[in-house]
């Protein structure tokens, strides 16, 4: 491996070495003799495979190892297999090779250098523009050495980090359009059980800083390692509702030329090990196949593996906090790359600038570590992917739910995506008077002050009759607008008290096709009620916006800041109640749609950016202000609008 420089670093003092270090080691060892003893016994475990022929799957380091194993075996299954190797030669004969082994005539060899970023592109953009669509992608090339000196990559990066994970990293971020557009498809990452010794620090990942190179000089691949976990993880939570999967796995200690830059007395060490408890490379990549094949393995995304089952041990030391920091650490060196010159033309400059930019916008951020959120409709789609995001930012979440079941399923997922120990579930019907008061009762005896409130929850019906609340209202007004309408108003005092002090509520772009009179709220003398029926739900929509707008000029001398959005086509289940032919034709629809966490970016924006402080009262949509409809909401409806809402929830008497 080419290496761009050498950072000297004295070998590690083992008897220095804490004790529960050690005592880690051992443990970490007994649990892998044991987990090896069983596979020995069970033997190959069947796997129910998804059909692949014709499929098109990249194997990084397909020359040789694990990477050759897989290939052969994808070969096997008459996938189109693109083997990215360093050493094309290599390469080339571990394809003739394979071909006689499979009489496959669908390998290809391109070359990848995963030391070299300026490679790594070369290889992305060809292969972007050669296969429109990437069903499997296996990110398994890696370099391990026990130099007691740390080694840099070409672009000045620590070895073991710029190749194991970096160079991945920048490669699934490169060919995730052609992966998302292969869809159900997935994206394999090969770590190791070192990973549970790293001591990973996310503000020297690079460890220049560190005084030691762990156990054996092992510590930049340990880290390396446990960053292939965090990035499976991370990618798994971006990629949400995209139908992507991703997956990172320990292939065991398997008989590879990984090794080969071990000093002599390491590969005679290693080659002990391997004769008492080592894995051929056939026997390893047992967890590569069960991972991008199996169709158990498609509901589950974001785990580890090893031996072809969940990797408990590893998965509890995971956090979804240093994942996230460390997407956001490796997205600003790429970018870092291109600002310095290296490789970038004005056009790929401006490119990831606008990536890095969109993408980390969350940087401009309130801080809402200890604040109190509410969510609003939290048990699923836009609410449910917000009260997370506000769970994994430290925020005491408040989720405002209907069905307490969903709710509670809800609640959990969050806790364990988010790590968060302050997520809390209360019983709210927005379509009931009295349910609204007694959560808002409820709330502000356990927290004075509210610092954010999301009015996410919505109903969208189709019927050709009208539908009623329990208080009377029709059932879109009454839910959509006046229930959020009045929970507003119940906590707008302890809103006031907040430092934050703001209210998001979720409109829709269908209030452009609204006909809202106000002198007729309910549509009780509507002639129909629009095209498929959807009238009532546009009009409450609408609703929301003048809502809004007159909330926003109320609450300025307090400093409340209010803003409507509009999530876009975002895939939820907000059509579930629609009949089924409308339904149908909305799921057509929704292949033009949005994955949910993108629908959910202009309500973290409203609900947190500095940026958007100055634009209370507005709308937005796709994280911008949509000017566009702004003119649509004249003072006089919002006003109009407010004083009618304040005598239907009985908040003014009627004069």
């Amino acid at each position: 491996m080419s290496t761009g420089g050498t950072i000297t670093r004295a070998r590690i003092d083992c008897k220095k070495m804490a004790k529960t270090k050690y005592l880690e080691l051992f443990l970490f060892m007994l649990e892998y003799v044991y987990e090896r003893f069983l596979r020995l016994i069970r033997g190959v475990e069947h796997i129910d495979e998804e059909y692949v022929e014709g499929k098109v799957v990249i194997v990084t380091g397909a020359n040789s190892g694990l990477g050759k194993v897989a290939t052969l075996e994808f070969a096997r299954r008459g996938c189109t297999v693109i083997m990215a190797c360093r050493n094309v030669q290599q390469g080339h004969i571990a394809m003739e090779e394979i071909k006689k082994k499979t009489n496959s005539d669908t390998l290809l060899v391109r070359e990848l250098d995963l030391a070299d970023l300026s490679s790594v592109r070369k290889f992305a953009t060809g292969i972007r523009q050669e296969f429109p669509v990437i069903h499997i992608l296996v990110n398994n090339a890696g370099v391990y050495s026990d130099a007691d000196q740390l080694l840099q990559t070409k672009d000045g990066f620590e070895m073991h980090m710029g190749i194991n994970h970096l160079g991945h990293f920048l490669l699934t971020n490169m060919l995730i359009d052609n992966i998302k557009r292969a869809a159900p498809s997935r994206i394999v990452n090969v770590s190791s059980t070192n990973q549970l010794i790293a001591d990973l620090d996310l503000d020297d990942i690079m460890m220049r800083k560190a005084t030691s190179m762990g156990f054996q000089n092992s510590l930049p691949y340990n880290n390396s390692k446990l960053a292939n976990s965090l990035f499976s993880m991370e990618l798994s939570r971006r990629l949400y509702g995209s139908e992507v999967t991703t997956y990172s796995l320990c292939p065991g200690l398997v008989a590879t030329e990984v090794f080969r830059n071990f000093s002599p007395f390491r590969k005679f060490y290693t080659k002990i090990n391997l004769f008492f408890v080592g894995l051929t490379a056939e026997q390893g990549c047992e967890t590569i196949l069960h991972c991008a094949l199996s169709k158990k393995c498609a509901q589950e995304s974001g785990l580890i593996y090893r031996f072809s089952k969940h990797f408990n041990s590893a998965m509890k030391r995971l956090d979804t906090k240093m994942a996230s920091r460390l997407w956001e650490i490796n997205y600003f060196g790429v970018v870092r790359d291109f600002i310095m010159g290296l490789h970038a033309t004005p056009c790929q400059l401006a490119y990831f600038l606008f990536e890095y930019i969109f993408e980390h916008i969350l940087q401009l951020y309130e801080s809402v570590d200890g604040k109190v959120i509410i969510v609003t409709g939290a048990n699923s789609g836009l609410g449910k992917y917000t009260a997370e995001e506000m769970a994994k930012r430290g925020a005491v979440v408040i989720m405002g739910c209907r069905n307490m079941t969903t709710g509670k399923e809800a609640q959990n997922e969050i806790k364990e995506k988010s790590g968060s120990t302050t997520v809390e579930l209360y019983s709210l019907d927005l379509s009931e008077m009295a349910s609204i008061r007694s959560f808002a009762a409820t709330v502000l005896k356990e927290h004075p002050v509210i610092d954010i409130l999301v009015n996410n929850a919505g109903i969208s019906l189709n019927d050709p009759e009208r539908s009623f609340t329990k208080d009377g209202f029709e059932m879109h007004m009454g839910t959509n607008h006046l229930g959020h309408f009045l929970l507003t108003n119940l906590l707008m005092e302890s809103l006031k008290k907040s430092t934050i002090k703001r209210v998001v509520t979720v409109s829709s772009t269908a209030c452009v096709m609204s006909n809202i009179d106000l002198s007729d709220l309910m549509m009780d003398k509507a002639p129909n009620l629009g095209l498929a029926n959807t009238m009532q739900y546009n009009n409450s929509k609408f609703a929301n916006a003048l809502f809004t707008k007159e909330l926003a000029k109320r609450m300025e001398p307090f400093n409340v800041k209010a803003y409507s959005i509009c999530p876009g086509l975002a895939k939820t289940d907000i059509f579930r109640h629609y009949s089924p032919g409308v339904r149908g034709l909305m799921n057509v629809m929704s292949v033009f749609g949005i994955p949910v966490d993108k629908g959910a970016d202009s309500i973290l924006l409203c609900g947190l950016a500095q940026e958007v402080a100055q634009d209370s009262g507005k709308i937005f949509r796709f994280s911008k202000h949509f000017a566009a409809i702004e003119k649509l909401f004249t003072d006089e409806m919002a006003e109009g609008l407010w004083e009618l809402s304040e005598k239907l929830v009985g908040l003014k008497k009627p004069q």
